[in-house]
């Protein structure tokens, strides 16, 4: 049967009370009755006097023990906060890049479509333009991009060389921008199909007349 901590300074007292009520009994064999009586005393004293040191001692030692657990934990807390704030400024940077990557394409495609518009008096971009911004972007998107932002891409890509309709290659646009903005931790709820491509258009209501031929 296991003996419980707390009885442990206790019995360590009694076993150095006996031992020392041993070696009297050896020592004093000649003292009379008194003076035995005396010395029994004495070493009972000193037994409870060890008794309460072994006490103090083990209470010091898992006062300390604890201490220092609390330390640990304290410790391991600190690094548990410390890892979390180093990923979310990795995060963060990721994000921005990832904005940079966007933004430019989306100026890119801005253009484009401002350009096409008589009343602007923006130029339409060179082809080369294009087709620069537009490697510029694949390059990005390779080492920054979700998947979601990959795939929109390439159906994007496919729509604009096989279709002829451009209903088509504004959905394969607004698929794009939704994907955009959630790889960037904005939320889509409430957007409708085609609302972001009609931002660009001269008349925002024209895309529903495409939608119903």
């Amino acid at each position: 049967m296991k003996l419980p901590v707390k009885f442990i300074p206790s019995l360590i007292g009694v076993l150095v009370g006996m031992s020392l009520w041993s070696i009297a009994e050896i020592a004093f064999e000649s003292l009379n009755n008194t003076d035995v009586k005396i010395v029994v005393a004495i070493i009972a004293a000193f037994g409870s006097l060890t008794t309460g040191v072994v006490i103090a001692l083990v209470n010091h030692s898992r006062h300390k023990s604890r201490e220092l657990l609390v330390q640990k934990r304290i410790s391991e807390r600190e690094l548990l906060v410390q890892k979390k704030i180093g990923e979310r400024e990795i995060d963060e940077a990721h994000r921005q890049r990832k904005v940079e990557i966007y933004n430019d394409f989306l100026e890119l495609i801005s253009s484009f479509m401002q350009g096409t518009n008589a009343e602007n008096k923006k130029k339409k971009p060179s082809m080369q333009k294009v087709l620069d911004e537009f490697e510029k972007f694949q390059n990005g998107i390779l080492l920054w991009g979700g998947p979601k932002v990959i795939l929109a891409f390439l159906e994007y890509r496919k729509s604009s060389t096989e279709e002829d309709d451009n209903i088509t290659v504004f959905r394969a646009i607004d698929k794009l921008y939704k994907a955009l903005r959630e790889d960037i931790g904005l939320s889509n709820e409430g957007l409708d199909e085609l609302e972001m491509v009609q931002m660009y258009l001269k008349d925002p209501t024209e895309i529903e007349g495409l939608i119903k031929t």
